[in-house]
């Protein structure tokens, strides 16, 4: 992957402009990147933690309800049975 020659994020491919800095991308070959600046690497690998863990924490909220919601169809609870 290439690296935005102004932030030195990656760029995704086939990209026209960075998607954290708006820098459009040369089709040139572009200079040696810069090093990414320590607080933006930092928030963007917090984001990403920050993502998977509510990602994981949906996951295993919709599957509990979904098992509460399979378990109480199946005792017939709230189906007006004595």
């Amino acid at each position: 992957m290439a690296q935005c020659s102004n932030c030195g994020n990656l760029l995704p491919v086939g990209a026209k402009h960075c998607p954290d800095c708006g820098t459009t991308v040369s089709d040139a070959p572009a200079a040696p990147p810069k090093a990414p600046k320590a607080p933006g690497q930092k928030l963007a690998l917090d984001e990403l933690l920050l993502r998977g863990v509510m990602g994981l924490f949906l996951l295993i909220l919709g599957g509990t309800v979904l098992f509460v919601g399979y378990a109480i169809v199946q005792q017939g609870i709230g189906a007006g049975a004595p």
